[in-house]
């Protein structure tokens, strides 16, 4: 008998990576905003301002507070630059709004185009009315770190940490069940 052929060895499964530390840039929530359980990124307002950060932007429901100041530009020596979601929290509010249901955020995409002055991302959403969808947005970076979507299917507002090693952003999105927002950060 013919012994067998020898079999190829197998891959190593690579190790997932631990989300990205992010602590240039801080949520905060205003206090008419009733935190969902599945909100682990957002923090009090008087948290989020301490230690001299600024508020930046925000969607009515939150804030983004970055160490440095609004006015700052950005020190980025790179022309490009891919972030990694570190922390994600949505919700979706029903039509008539009513109902509110937490929006688990499974994962994205951040590129960042410094040299253009460009952001493309794109984000994984999941609930039981949602069901599997995704947010995904274009537009640009001002030098002050600033990011502002134009293009996608979900309007897109936040900022770069001064370093240009952290992100974070908002997004609104309207859909037939009623308006999908969340917070993201995003880190190298």
């Amino acid at each position: 008998p013919t012994p067998p052929a020898p079999q190829p060895p197998t891959p190593p499964t690579p190790e997932p990576q631990p989300a990205p530390k992010v602590s240039q840039l801080v949520w905060g929530r205003l206090p008419w905003t009733l935190a969902l359980n599945a909100d682990t990124l957002s923090q009090a307002l008087a948290d989020a301002s301490a230690n001299g950060r600024s508020g930046l932007l925000g969607n009515g429901a939150f804030s983004l507070y970055r160490e440095g100041g609004s006015s700052a530009r950005l020190a980025t020596p790179e022309a490009s630059a891919q972030f990694r979601l570190a922390g994600g929290s949505a919700r979706l509010v029903m039509a008539g709004g009513r109902t509110t249901e937490a929006v688990a955020v499974g994962g994205g995409t951040l590129g960042v185009d410094f040299a253009r002055g460009t952001f493309e991302t794109r984000l994984q959403l999941s609930s039981p009315t949602l069901g599997s969808d995704s947010v995904q947005a274009n537009g640009q970076v001002r030098p002050n770190g600033f990011l502002f979507g134009q293009g996608g299917n979900a309007y897109v507002a936040g900022a770069l940490s001064l370093d240009g090693k952290e992100a974070g952003y908002y997004f609104d999105r309207n859909i037939p069940a009623g308006n999908l927002s969340g917070i993201t950060t995003w880190g190298r």
